[in-house]
């Protein structure tokens, strides 16, 4: 283990970092200062200098032991770095730093660094129309093109763009490293398995008034407001097409009360208390080498809520099929997909202990990754209870690390 000690800028709030031969790239926002704040608020946002951001990109060198900020060009409004992502192939860092100018433009642009800080290119995403995308996740393919991949919203007839980190639906771009080859949008309602997904959760009832909506906007020449949060993965490329996952996601809240008093009396009041981020599920599509939809499916999830976002589907190619898996709360949960069909539904594996009469009382911090071949790692912690080892004279309880190697067999 190596540290390496440097000093951050004040006032910085770090969204994504990633590191790669001894390199790293630090990316984030500037914070307002509470001053700031309170004379934005204080003029219910009328004042003259509106608060804005700027983005702030950092590289350290671990070998050197050296940490620099890397100079971005700045105009006008709020910018922050919302993804950095790496490749292997080309030894370059790829930062996604979006630009917001209020109710009026939402651009993102990719810049892409050599593994040692310095520039290499830099383009900006074109819509080509009035669909805005919100974020973009590059992903470097072994001919050296990007695809970018995220999602978007439909700015107001009146032209107007409302920043929401919800979405309308999914694009997907291509660039070869210095133009855009082409970027396409695809609305959540046009999927089929957006209305497959909908008709398993929701109440007919329900169901009938999205639909309604849904009939409404086309009429208006507008699509159905999913509002959707999505985390987008890496673009995997199988059997000659681009394979899209993205696990959607929302905030989940609960209302507590309590009691203050004023003037001696008590009064009630309430609060909306984080409970943590509930995972719905998972997108996958499939697109030809022009970023042509082919299909699309779904891979429900619900089980999950917790304060770590981060990716929890992982992907095994077998064939022409694909299986779906997580492992959460002392299960691995699956789901065996080829393109629209699904093989096989969605299936529970409890993970394994070491010792007979081992009675697990509570997992956490569980994960897996795919491995080689046919084969997953699956690893957490879980707390035991053993009464048979009690009569062997040793402990009860006890905690302990797992790391479980997982086979898939047809």
């Amino acid at each position: 283990i190596t540290v390496s000690n440097g000093k951050m800028p004040v006032r910085f709030l770090l969204s994504d970092f990633k590191g790669m031969d001894g390199n790293v790239f630090w990316g984030g926002s500037t914070v307002p200062t509470t001053l700031q704040l309170c004379a934005y608020g204080y003029t219910c946002g009328l004042a003259k200098s509106p608060i804005f951001t700027k983005p702030i990109l950092m590289h350290t060198d671990m070998n050197a032991q050296t940490t620099e900020i890397v100079r971005l060009k700045t105009e006008k409004g709020s910018y922050s770095i919302s993804d950095i992502s790496k490749s292997a192939v080309t030894k370059t860092f790829n930062v996604v730093v979006s630009h917001w100018l209020p109710k009026k433009t939402l651009d993102i642009s990719i810049h892409e660094f050599y593994a040692n800080g310095g520039p290499k290119n830099e383009i900006a995403l074109d819509p080509q129309g009035p669909n805005v995308p919100i974020v973009a996740h590059v992903t470097q393919l072994v001919d050296k093109n990007k695809i970018m991949i995220g999602t978007y919203f439909q700015a107001s007839p009146s032209g107007k763009q409302v920043l929401s980190p919800y979405s309308d639906g999914i694009y997907i771009a291509k660039t070869d490293g210095e133009k855009q080859e082409f970027i396409k949008f695809y609305a959540f309602s046009e999927m089929k398995s957006f209305w497959k997904y909908i008709e398993s959760t929701y109440t007919a009832r329900q169901l009938k008034r999205i639909k309604k909506r849904a009939r409404r906007g086309e009429e208006k020449g507008t699509k159905l407001d999913v509002n959707y949060r999505l985390l987008v993965h890496d673009v995997l490329e199988i059997n000659d097409q681009y394979v899209m996952i993205a696990e959607a996601y929302y905030p989940e809240y609960h209302t507590e009360y309590y009691t203050e008093y004023v003037n001696g009396k008590a009064v009630t009041r309430s609060r909306q208390v984080f409970d943590g981020w509930r995972y719905t599920h998972a997108i996958i599509c499939g697109f030809d080498k022009q970023g042509n939809m082919k299909w699309d499916n779904t891979f429900e999830i619900w089980d999950i809520l917790t304060f770590d976002l981060k990716e929890r589907v992982r992907v095994l190619p077998n064939d022409k099929e694909l299986i779906l898996a997580y492992a959460y709360g002392g299960a691995i949960r699956s789901k065996v997909i080829r393109g629209e069909e699904v093989v096989d539904g969605k299936s529970s594996t409890p993970i394994e202990t070491s010792k007979e009469g081992d009675q697990v009382r509570s997992n956490y911090s569980a994960d897996m990754a795919f491995w080689y071949d046919n084969y997953f790692i699956t690893w957490g912690y879980q707390r035991i209870k053993n009464e048979e080892e009690r009569a062997k004279g040793n402990k009860k309880k006890r905690t302990v690390f797992y790391f479980n190697k997982i086979q898939y067999s047809n």
